[in-house]
């Protein structure tokens, strides 16, 4: 009898182990879902404004660590709207990709030709910066508000250190009534020989279409190297009165007989003034070749 409740145990024992492991063969156990791999960034992305010899420049830039060439641009250079200014973008590469490259913290040099920028860089992988460079001898920028009245918008404001013309306009007038905003270049000696020294004075007139005075400043600037931030512009607000007005011993351009010197030959680069508030704009604008 004893012996029988055993048997009866034991196959009972057995039918519920094999109902559990038919139950578990139908229920497969779920995979673990694997972690994504993200790749490490293997470049460093600049937006660059390029001045070379006192004016906005398409030429390529070719960046380097060391004596190693690691990068360039990846398209021509760019003009977001209404910036008035070139935005280059550069592409360097990591030394994982190109050995002798980027590594974190390793300095980047840029050359236009031959000429190294005035500038240097951080290899900073997968971040996207924005600086101005210049190439070639220094040039001052001077901006501000002119109270002046244009008959056709094609008039323009000549910088003079004594009687030579030294610079030009480089945007079109800000402004749809008086004041108008202006933008000028200033050329060093280096450039143009009688012109700008750090602290020399600088006059202002008003030319027409065909180069003649319709006007000067009272105020004058004085010339001081640019370096590319908006630190060293000068801001000079002018007010333009007829060239007879201005006479010896006041305040302004000297005597009137000024006027009879050399005239200049105006270029006008479009809206430059802007060039430094579009970085970030040009960035985001660029159609980049990946």
């Amino acid at each position: 009898m004893l012996r029988a409740i055993a048997v009866l145990v034991a196959a009972a024992v057995a039918s519920l182990s094999l109902a559990a492991a038919v139950a578990n063969a139908r229920t497969p156990t779920a995979a673990p879902t694997p972690t994504p791999t993200v790749a490490a960034p293997t470049t460093a992305d600049y937006d660059i404004i390029l001045w070379a010899d006192a004016r906005q420049s398409s030429q390529p830039i070719v960046a380097k660590i060391g004596d190693v060439v690691c990068g360039g641009e990846t398209q021509a250079p760019v003009m977001p709207p209404d910036s008035g200014v070139l935005v280059h973008h550069v592409r360097m590469q990591s030394a994982a990709s190109s050995p002798g490259c980027g590594r974190p913290g390793a300095t980047v040099t840029f050359f236009v030709g031959d000429r190294q920028a005035d500038r240097t860089a951080e290899w900073r992988a997968g971040e996207d910066q924005s600086l101005t460079l210049l190439v070639g001898p220094p040039f001052a920028r001077i901006w501000g508000n002119a109270d002046l009245h244009l008959n056709t918008g094609g008039e323009r404001l000549a910088p003079f250190i004594g009687q030579e013309v030294c610079g030009y306009q480089e945007n079109s007038w800000q402004g749809a009534a008086p004041p108008f905003g202006y933008s000028l270049v200033v050329y060093s000696r280096e450039l143009r020989a009688g012109c700008g020294v750090e602290g020399a004075q600088v006059s202002f007139k008003l030319l027409d279409e065909h180069h003649n005075v319709l006007a000067v400043a009272v105020e004058k600037g004085f010339w001081h190297a640019w370096d590319g931030t908006p630190a060293t512009f000068e801001s000079l607000n002018l007010t333009m009165v007829p060239p007879g007005d201005i006479r010896v011993g006041s305040v302004g351009t000297g005597d009137s007989r000024e006027s009879d010197g050399p005239l200049i030959d105006v270029v006008v680069l479009g809206l430059a003034l802007a060039g430094l508030a579009t970085l970030a704009t040009g960035a985001t604008l660029r159609k980049r070749t990946t």
